[in-house]
């Protein structure tokens, strides 16, 4: 789809948005939906939920998902390549991304607690303020992904891990996938920093 294409298409959507709310309820029902195997035994989900916790960065430009429209045509380009088979979203891009008819025979997996906000003093705070399980299966989703990043410095890791251990056993009782991101981190004068070795990734998983 060429930039001009998909612009015509957003117009279209801010309309539908905005004068036919209701259709985004009618597109989750009819969406047809797909085995979450796939033939090669691997899985290329993009994620598109970074700037629901105030992640606007990429590469060396600040700003560079800050334009919604631009983010969903690069949403869009991705999903057309070869072997990727779904999104991880935001329940607002996955509705966006519904409308543009771009989620058929995809796994789309909601993006759940988001409420860590990049730079705050409560990033590492985790808080589920995006998709719960009853959403995940209310929307016929395919399942519900979770990020739990983990200071133990930092006393509201111990929360965020209960809220964690809940949502999976909330999906679970719905019988979608629960896609766990762990990582071990620790503050620094920068901000969060993720251990990327070896050993904390397996002592967070």
């Amino acid at each position: 789809m060429d930039r001009d294409a998909f612009l015509e298409l957003l117009a279209q959507l801010r309309e539908t948005r905005a004068r036919l709310p209701e259709l985004v309820r009618n597109r989750h029902a009819s969406r047809r939906r797909r085995t979450v195997a796939g033939h090669s035994g691997r899985l290329v989900l993009i994620e598109a939920d970074a700037p629901a916790a105030g992640s606007l960065a990429a590469g060396s430009d600040p700003s560079a998902l800050a334009d919604r429209g631009l983010l969903l045509w690069r949403v869009c380009q991705a999903l057309e390549l070869p072997g990727v088979d779904g999104v991880i979203a935001t329940a607002d891009i996955v509705d966006d991304l519904l409308l543009l008819e771009q989620l058929d025979e995809r796994l789309v997996l909601g993006s759940m607690n988001r409420g860590g906000l990049a730079g705050s003093v409560f990033e590492l705070d985790d808080r589920f303020t995006g998709y719960d399980a009853d959403s995940v299966a209310a929307s016929h989703l395919d399942g519900g992904k979770l990020r739990l990043r983990i200071d133990p410095s930092d006393p509201t890791s111990a929360g965020v891990i209960e809220a964690a251990g809940h949502a999976v056993s909330g999906l679970s009782a719905h019988g979608v996938l629960a896609l766990v991101e762990p990582s071990w981190c620790a503050r620094s004068a920068g901000g969060v920093v993720e251990d990327t070795s070896a050993g904390a990734l397996m002592r967070a998983v």
